[in-house]
């Protein structure tokens, strides 16, 4: 719970820091430029989760076979 609190303070304290600043057409140049690097990090994130619940599954049932 403290962690979901914190993540709406940090919102909205980022949308503020966004609107108020006054450099913000500069801001777009930083986003379209970061948000390619975001996709290819969040995919090699999801591709690791993917393969260690892979991994889990399958040892999960070889422990499984081992007990009986």
């Amino acid at each position: 719970m403290a962690v979901l609190i914190v993540g709406v303070i940090f919102t909205v304290l980022g949308a503020l820091g966004i609107g108020l600043a006054e450099g913000y057409r500069y801001l777009w140049f930083v986003i379209r430029g970061s948000v390619p690097l975001m996709l290819v990090l969040f995919g090699l994130a999801a591709i690791a989760v993917g393969i260690s619940s892979i991994r889990d599954k399958a040892a999960s049932a070889q422990a499984d076979d081992k007990k009986e």
